[in-house]
């Protein structure tokens, strides 16, 4: 994994479509800017549910635009998943967004996630897979 971007905690807050303000999590990665709404972020670390991440736009002030992906905890509980549509995936620490939204830090790292070479020339490789059975040749 390597770093390709950072979260923070915006200094302004946003208005949602409905147009209602709300404190965001800004979202810098290098395919773009994006938002995340810190109450959302905060019931996603409580009960584990998904959030949307949102496109954001600054015309007099920040403005949050349609859905651009979710993050979501990952399997061990130790870290969130960020995908943005379509295909991007990228991993954030927990206790580094935890710590955020509390106060103690400004921001935290985002890094991207790859597949494994192995899959990556295993799907390029002109192999040919016979079915499997569950007889067995004796």
């Amino acid at each position: 994994m390597q770093k390709s971007g950072y979260m923070q905690v915006s200094n302004a807050p946003a208005y949602d479509p409905s147009g209602r303000k709300c404190r965001i999590i800004e979202i810098s990665i290098d395919i773009g800017r994006y938002a995340v709404e810190a109450g959302e972020l905060s019931k996603l670390l409580l009960y584990g549910r998904r959030c949307q991440v949102r496109h954001i736009s600054q015309h007099f002030g920040k403005h949050l635009g349609e859905t651009a992906g979710v993050v979501s905890l990952s399997f061990s509980k130790k870290g969130l998943i960020l995908e943005i549509f379509p295909g991007h995936r990228y991993m954030i620490a927990k206790g580094g967004v935890e710590n955020m939204l509390e106060g103690y830090i400004r921001y935290t790292k985002i890094s991207a996630m790859h597949a494994p070479e192995s899959e990556i020339h295993s799907c390029n490789s002109p192999t040919i897979q016979s079915t499997i059975t569950p007889w067995v040749a004796v």
